[in-house]
């Protein structure tokens, strides 16, 4: 794949598979329009972090290896996801402003951002992977390699074709390398599952789910029990379901 910049940098391929990118002080990418802290803190808007990424359309996993010496607050190796410089999400591996390492996330639409601390992490060493289904995304952290767990679920506008890659900030502090290792892009198909009358299909309440169906369906939905019930008008035929995106990416991605 090729890639190409947004705010270039120096970059160093140090070994076989591993990136070295500089952020340099006070980069960053966060929309804040205005927004006070309890601190009577306002946040700055800023556009200016280097951005090493490739171009995918359609559904996707990306999977990299972080790290960095996390030496001031809001230190990140990070990944991007772009439409456009006013929808965006990133996930980060952070020096959090508790003085802890974690998985933060910062999900921007319509040029407005959030910012949402997730788990702590020990050491200075994470996996951060971002899996595309249709419209939705997921962010997934690890601190093996193996075992990875859900930080964010959210979607976009939902342009096909979307920005992917490596951000590299540093907000407060002086700026330094941040290091990603082993990166692996994966286009994926999505997974539809071919079922024939008459097997029912139950959904607990903790779970939503829309169902698309090649054929015209009757529905019948029973309060009590808290199940949807479907069945065919023409029991003969065969007809094919698509789970909704968000329990798909849920279930899809973490086995990638």
């Amino acid at each position: 794949m090729d890639f190409s910049w947004l705010n270039e940098s120096e970059l160093k391929r140090e070994e076989e598979g591993k990136l070295v990118i500089f952020a340099p002080a006070g980069t960053d990418f966060f929309c804040n329009n205005g927004t006070v802290s309890e601190e009577g803190i306002t946040p700055e808007s800023l556009h200016n972090a280097p951005y090493y990424y490739t171009e995918i359309e359609g559904d996707f996993v990306l999977t990299v290896k972080v790290s960095h010496d996390f030496k001031d607050i809001y230190d990140s190796s990070s990944l991007m996801v772009m439409e456009d410089l006013d929808n965006w999400a990133k996930s980060c591996f952070e020096k959090t402003d508790f003085g802890t390492h974690a998985a933060v996330s910062v999900v921007t639409k319509q040029g407005y951002s959030d910012d949402a601390n997730g788990s702590n992490i020990s050491g200075n060493t994470a996996w951060l992977k971002i899996c595309r289904v249709k419209n939705s995304f997921a962010f997934h952290y690890s601190e093996d390699g193996i075992h990875y767990f859900m930080t964010r679920f959210f979607n976009l506008s939902g342009k096909k074709t979307v920005k992917v890659g490596l951000l590299a900030q540093a907000p407060q502090g002086n700026g330094g390398n941040r290091i990603y290792e082993d990166l692996h892009i994966e286009k994926k198909e999505y997974p539809l599952r071919r079922m024939k009358y008459p097997e029912f299909f139950y959904f607990k309440r903790s779970r939503t789910v829309r169902l698309l169906f090649s054929l015209p369906v009757d529905i019948s939905y029973n309060s009590r029990e808290q199940q949807r019930s479907v069945l065919p008008r023409n029991k003969k035929q065969e007809w094919t379901i698509q789970y909704e995106i968000d329990f798909v990416v849920r279930d899809f991605c973490c086995g990638f």
